[in-house]
């Protein structure tokens, strides 16, 4: 639960609606909706020398400090998913990426500040060539490329959310794979 007072008026709120999130001050009416927060994020492959390439970065921050994550984060507050996924890898990556679509939508939970927040992870496939230069910033500690016959095991991918896109990104490379000429 993210707010136990009212941001107005600093009443203590109560359970509204008989949701387990829900909180609504009885002083001014404000409602805590509880809801997901949405995050924009990129699957980035480059053709390599050994094949289709997917980036990963690691994580410098907590939560999951170390881990291997998908590029991306919370869309700032009047951005579209895509400028938001287009501003994060610049940020975590200094790439410049070609959004090809969404790969698909998975929601989450991000244990930050000790506490269960949801959130509504839009990953994105996207592409650069493979002369493009990346580089570790932001939240990022360092990059990786990886061969879907080398991605990092499950237990080493930051969020739920994350093996689930990587999944789903498998699942096109075995598609792509099986499709006659």
């Amino acid at each position: 639960m993210t707010y136990r007072y009212c941001p107005r008026c600093a009443t203590p709120l109560q359970s509204f609606d008989e949701h387990p999130y829900r909180r609504k001050c009885p002083n001014c009416g404000w409602i805590y909706w509880g809801n997901a927060k949405p995050t924009a994020c990129a699957l980035v492959e480059r053709e390599g020398p050994r094949g289709k390439e997917v980036l990963l970065v690691r994580r410098a921050i907590e939560p999951c400090k170390g881990m291997w994550d998908i590029p991306g984060g919370f869309l700032d507050l009047h951005e579209t998913p895509e400028q938001a996924v287009r501003r994060e890898l610049q940020e975590e990556t200094g790439l410049h990426i070609q959004v090809l679509g969404i790969l698909g939508i998975w929601p989450d939970q991000d244990p930050y500040g000790g506490e269960d927040q949801r959130t509504l992870n839009i990953v994105y496939a996207a592409r650069v060539p493979f002369e493009a230069q990346a580089r570790a910033g932001d939240d990022a500690s360092a990059i990786g490329w990886f061969t879907a016959d080398a991605l990092p095991a499950p237990g080493e991918i930051a969020f739920e959310s994350g093996v689930a896109a990587l999944e789903a990104w498998l699942a096109r490379q075995h598609e792509a794979s099986t499709q006659p000429p």
